[in-house]
C-alpha cells in the first residue's frame, strides 16, 4: 500500500496545481451563491477525481500482466505514451501563450459565481474530463496496477491521491468560512495572480509530470 501511496502522491500534486479549478473556487466564494454553490461544487470536484482514477485503475487491472514486478513492458509503453502526451499538452499550452499578453478572464470561469448548486455540480465533475486531468487520472491508473497492492490497498491509495488533488480547493473553502475577512483578501490576491500567470503554472506541472512519467516507463521496460 506504502508503494502506491508513494506514486501516486505527486501525481495529486498535479492535480492539486491545476488553476482553473482553483479559480473557478475563488468565483463562487467571493460571490452572493457562496453558501448554495461552494458544497455541489467542491463535491463534484471530489467525487470527479476519485471516480476518473478509479475507472483508469479499474479498466488497466484487466489488462494481462507480462510479469509480476514492476517491470511489465506493456504498462511501461502506456506510461510512455501518457508521458509524451503530458509533455505535448504542455508545449501546446506554452506555444499558445508564449509572448502573448495576460488574457482576460473567460467569460464561463467569470460566471461561475451566478450557477446554481446542480449546474456548479455538474461543472467540477466537468473539470476532470479535460486532456490534462484525463491523462493524470489515466497515469495514476497504470501506477497503481505497477505495484503488489490488492483491491483495498488500491482504494486507499486513490483516497490518499484525491485527498491531495482536492486540498488546493478544499483549503480556500475551509479558510473562507473559518475566517471570512482575512480570507476574502487572499482569495482575491490569489485570483489575481492566477489569472497573470496561470498558463506558466500549467506548463511547469504538466511538463514535468509528463517527463516523470515518461521516465517511469522507461524504466518498466
Amino acid at each position: 500500500m506504502l508503494e502506491a501511496i508513494g506514486i501516486v502522491l505527486p501525481l495529486g500534486l498535479a492535480v492539486a496545481l491545476s488553476s482553473v479549478p482553483i479559480m473557478a473556487t475563488t468565483f463562487i466564494l467571493l460571490s452572493t451563491n457562496r453558501d448554495r454553490t461552494t458544497l455541489p461544487f467542491v463535491s463534484g470536484w471530489v467525487i470527479g477525481i476519485f471516480l476518473t482514477a478509479l475507472l483508469f485503475t479499474a479498466g488497466f487491472s484487466v489488462l494481462p500482466r507480462q510479469t509480476t514486478s514492476a517491470r511489465d513492458p506493456l504498462l511501461g509503453w502506456i506510461e510512455l505514451m501518457l508521458g509524451l502526451a503530458l509533455v505535448v499538452v504542455a508545449v501546446v499550452v506554452w506555444r499558445r501563450t508564449s509572448g502573448a499578453r495576460p488574457q482576460s478572464t473567460p467569460k464561463w470561469l467569470a460566471a461561475v459565481g451566478r450557477l446554481g448548486p446542480v449546474p456548479a455540480f455538474g461543472l467540477a465533475l466537468g473539470l476532470n474530463i479535460r486532456p490534462k486531468a484525463i491523462l493524470i487520472s489515466a497515469t495514476v491508473g497504470v501506477a497503481v496496477n505497477t505495484t503488489d497492492a490488492d483491491s483495498s490497498d488500491s482504494l486507499v491509495a486513490l483516497a490518499v491521491y484525491t485527498a491531495v488533488g482536492a486540498s488546493s480547493v478544499l483549503a480556500p473553502v475551509i479558510f473562507t468560512y473559518a475566517s471570512p475577512d482575512r480570507a476574502e483578501r487572499m482569495l482575491l490576491r490569489t485570483r489575481s495572480w492566477l489569472a497573470a500567470n496561470s498558463a506558466v503554472v500549467t506548463v511547469i506541472v504538466v511538463a514535468m509530470t509528463g517527463v516523470v512519467v515518461f521516465g517511469n516507463g522507461l524504466s518498466r521496460l
